[in-house]
């Protein structure tokens, strides 16, 4: 597995780093805690777990990048830590389209994710390119296709403590974890490549876990061989001690649209 090093600093200072390069697509993805201290005005603790909500506006950052529609949504979460993970894949998303679709006249607060019936992003006017977005723990993750043809769906999962038999029997079939290799790594990759492909086909949570195997690097959906393509990294955090996390994307043909 590669490492993804590279980085580039953005607004406010805030550092993004580029997964290794995938023909037709980009991967960014930064801290939660560097797009905190950078872009918040209001003090947060570092761990959001276990604080309650609050109410965001406009002042509440350095500048303004939020449609007043997104701070609604955001202030409608029960906790900090979701409202967090929103306000940072907002953040990342919105540098993420507005360096790929050339959008740089486009004011932050225009630059608006919306989403299908079963949940699946996708930019108003630019219904063609696939776009994906993830977060756990301190990093947040997002992927956009450089052209029409190419679907995505990404995941990122911080690498744990091995997770326990009831996890294993609830996300994986019997088939999958007689092929398992019973380390945290390889169960989090495992892991992090089916909620990919569910975020491939559109559908995430709203399909059956066991609708999706994963045997021997291959993705299997309703047990036939889906044809896509599995790229997987473990990467980290810039801070220091912090864990590492286990990211996977799958990539396939976008269906094309008869117009006859």
């Amino acid at each position: 597995m590669m490492v993804a090093m590279m980085a580039a600093p953005i607004e406010e200072d805030v550092t993004i780093h580029t997964i290794e390069t995938i023909p037709g697509v980009l991967i960014w993805y930064c801290s939660n805690s560097d797009i905190v201290t950078r872009m918040f005005r209001i003090p947060c603790a570092p761990d959001f777990r276990a604080m309650r909500s609050r109410i965001f506006d406009r002042s509440s950052f350095s500048r303004t990048f939020l449609h007043p529609d997104e701070l609604a949504d955001i202030n409608g979460f029960k906790t900090l830590k979701k409202q967090v993970e929103r306000i940072c894949s907002r953040f990342l998303i919105k540098q993420l389209l507005r360096h790929t679709l050339q959008l740089e006249n486009t004011p932050y607060p225009d630059i608006t994710i919306a989403y299908e019936d079963q949940g699946a992003p996708y930019l108003p006017g630019h219904e063609s390119r696939s776009i994906s977005l993830s977060h756990s723990n301190d990093l947040t993750a997002g992927a956009i296709s450089l052209n029409d043809r190419t679907r995505i769906g990404l995941d990122i999962e911080c690498i744990e403590k091995m997770p326990d038999e009831y996890f294993l029997k609830t996300a994986f079939t019997a088939r999958e974890c007689d092929t398992l290799v019973r380390e945290a790594p390889s169960i989090y990759r495992q892991w992090t490549i089916k909620e990919a492909y569910l975020k491939f086909i559109k559908k995430g949570f709203n399909e059956s876990l066991h609708q999706v195997e994963i045997v021997n690097d291959r993705i299997y959906h309703h047990g036939g061989p889906a044809d896509v393509r599995i790229h997987s990294w473990r990467i980290s955090s810039s801070i220091e001690n912090s864990p590492e996390y286990a990211v996977s994307l799958v990539t396939g043909d976008a269906p094309t649209t008869d117009s006859s």
